[in-house]
């Protein structure tokens, strides 16, 4: 990707919700149409609660799950909920391509923040670490995703600072920290939103 300035070196994208289709939203809304319950209510517990327990290595995916279905009343098994939220995941192929086009200019990392199974039945399995030069999960450095330490943790890692950073990531919980240290992010929405973004990101002067 032709550029005219080059104060970007290294752009971090998220796995689930940008570089594979699916994840917690998707699950949520499931769960949420399924059981008539608030979906911003399914994601709080789901996801904000149980699941970054689980990914901070606090309790395991299982318990998390449990946790989850035991606290919204609902009648599905750990083990259903489970599949069915791997099931839906896939390759978002048009962020695949344009990540291998800025491969040839840019440094590209996944900063995931996974359970070592989520992290195996999706990241791995669909073979992410092939189109990308680094993969972090932030669970192996036990450490919130959406942290203080971890961004700078990343900018120790690979020799950046903060100007030199593009982050995206589908959750603009995990997008917080990021913005009050001015790194540049990306909310994703979808893909061509997200492609004028970055275009103009990497573009800017």
């Amino acid at each position: 990707m032709k550029t005219t300035a080059k104060t970007i070196k290294l752009i971090i994208f998220d796995a689930y919700g940008v570089v594979l289709k699916g994840g917690f939203p998707p699950t949520c809304r499931y769960l949420s149409k399924c059981f008539h319950i608030p979906y911003q209510k399914v994601f709080a517990v789901v996801y904000t609660k149980w699941f970054n327990m689980a990914a901070e290595r606090k309790i395991t995916q299982e318990q998390a799950w449990r946790g989850a279905i035991k606290e919204l009343g609902i009648h599905i098994t750990w083990r259903e909920l489970h599949h069915r939220h791997m099931a839906q995941m896939k390759l978002n192929l048009p962020v695949i391509r344009l990540a291998k086009k800025l491969r040839q200019d840019y440094k590209t990392l996944i900063l995931s923040k996974n359970t070592r199974m989520q992290f195996r039945d999706g990241v791995i399995k669909l073979k992410v670490p092939l189109y990308f030069d680094y993969l972090i999960n932030t669970q192996n450095l036990g450490l919130p995703k959406a942290s203080l330490k971890t961004m700078r943790y990343v900018m120790h890692r690979f020799n950046v600072n903060k100007e030199q950073m593009l982050y995206i990531d589908d959750q603009e919980i995990n997008l917080t920290v990021a913005r009050q240290m001015r790194i540049r992010t990306i909310f994703y929405r979808n893909f061509n939103q997200f492609r004028r973004e970055i275009n103009h990101y990497l573009n800017e002067k």
